[in-house]
């Protein structure tokens, strides 16, 4: 039996105003009414932009690259970027009806865990060229070829007790490695009092028979593959990083 515990991306004492769920794709990717959580049509729409500044829009589009890469050689698909954005000019206070962290001794029941996932391509491991990846079918998790030792402390997936037969190795609890924020914010750098806290979620779904049949379908409807979201690892990964590196300023 292997146990995932993970930490919420969106753990901070400071009130997150605006939350989107991010796929690179659009089909049927808008909120519903009352949704709280919004979605690629959504910020796009709203023309919103994340300005993190040059050096660190390239750092974070580098760590995306790797994660993208790894999960792509696992043939993982259907993941999301979570982005939650706090605005101090907006409202400038503690907690929220859905990120309230008063103490560590919380009923785990009342905990958000948003999401699934972390980086095992080390920055200091040589670079896989993203341009020449070839996506092969799923490996399993328990696979041995799979190293615990690549799990990078600049992951931009969401912080992990190693999944790796309960070892607690890898353990991703530090600061922005970008910023220094212990809440492992980002600044942007147009409005100080502007914050966003971001990483891969949802890094489980394998790119299997159910999901190639669904593609098939989607195509077949007269959807292209950069509408539908079900597609193969690859071109997930490339749509994905495509898709954020236009939001990224």
């Amino acid at each position: 039996i292997y146990f995932s515990i993970m930490k919420s991306i969106l753990d901070t004492p400071l009130k997150i105003q605006h939350t989107y769920d991010l796929k690179g794709s659009t089909l049927g990717r808008k909120a519903k009414p009352k949704e709280s959580v919004m979605k690629d049509l959504d910020i796009l729409e709203q023309k919103r932009k994340l300005h993190l500044g040059g050096i660190n829009r390239q750092h974070v589009l580098n760590q995306l690259k790797r994660d993208a890469t790894f999960l792509a050689r696992l043939g993982i698909m259907d993941y999301s970027f979570l982005l939650g954005v706090h605005d101090q000019d907006k409202e400038d206070h503690i907690g929220g009806p859905h990120y309230e962290f008063k103490d560590e001794k919380k009923n785990p029941d009342d905990v958000d865990v948003v999401g699934l996932g972390k980086s095992l391509i080390n920055q200091q491991d040589e670079y896989i060229e993203w341009e020449h990846l070839s996506w092969k079918p799923a490996a399993s998790l328990e696979d041995s070829s799979v190293d615990s030792s690549l799990m990078s402390s600049n992951c931009l997936c969401s912080p992990t007790v190693s999944l790796w037969a309960g070892s607690s190795e890898g353990r991703h609890d530090g600061p922005c490695p970008y910023t220094g924020r212990e809440d492992r914010g980002i600044n942007s750098i147009v409005s100080k009092r502007q914050i966003y806290y971001c990483g891969i979620i949802d890094i489980l779904q394998p790119y299997n028979t159910r999901k190639w049949g669904e593609t098939v379908v989607k195509k077949a409807q007269g959807n292209s593959e950069e509408e539908i979201s079900c597609v193969d690892p690859e071109t997930y990964g490339n749509r994905f990083i495509k898709f954020l590196s236009n939001l990224m300023e």
